[in-house]
């Protein structure tokens, strides 16, 4: 199953980078050196010189059949829960946190092996809606 997770998101990613609509408008984490992560979600940051609203990109995406969800919590410093525990936000702002929050979102990965079309399909999808919500 990781295998298959692992080679699914190196022909994700491949195949936004060769999609026609592609101009980068998704950055992708990778793993650092040495790290062979099991994939089980795809987390996008969308580019932040976009002005794409999130929330609408997030239905669109619903409505077609792409459900997302935050990476982990987003920023876990401006989660109502937090004022529940005496937590030190003394080093706030969390920027790189709220980057993800703002511009950040994940789909699983499959643990079987996606096929060609599925995989065009998702991409298409995926690029079509962030087009349509800059």
């Amino acid at each position: 199953m990781n295998q298959h997770r692992r080679h699914n998101v190196e022909r994700i990613h491949a195949a936004f980078k060769a999609h026609a609509l592609w101009r980068e408008q998704l950055r992708f984490p990778h793993a650092t050196t040495d790290l062979d992560p099991c994939w089980f979600g795809l987390p996008f940051l969308v580019d932040d010189k976009l002005a794409v609203n999130y929330q609408k990109l997030v239905r669109e995406l619903l409505q077609r059949g792409i459900d997302t969800r935050p990476i982990v919590s987003g920023n876990m410093a401006i989660q109502p829960a937090i004022r529940l525990y005496p937590i030190d936000l003394s080093l706030a702002p969390f920027d790189g946190a709220q980057v993800i929050h703002d511009h950040g979102f994940f789909i699983g990965c499959h643990a079987k092996p996606l096929d060609k079309g599925r995989i065009e399909r998702l991409v298409d999808n995926v690029l079509t809606a962030v087009d349509d919500c800059i």
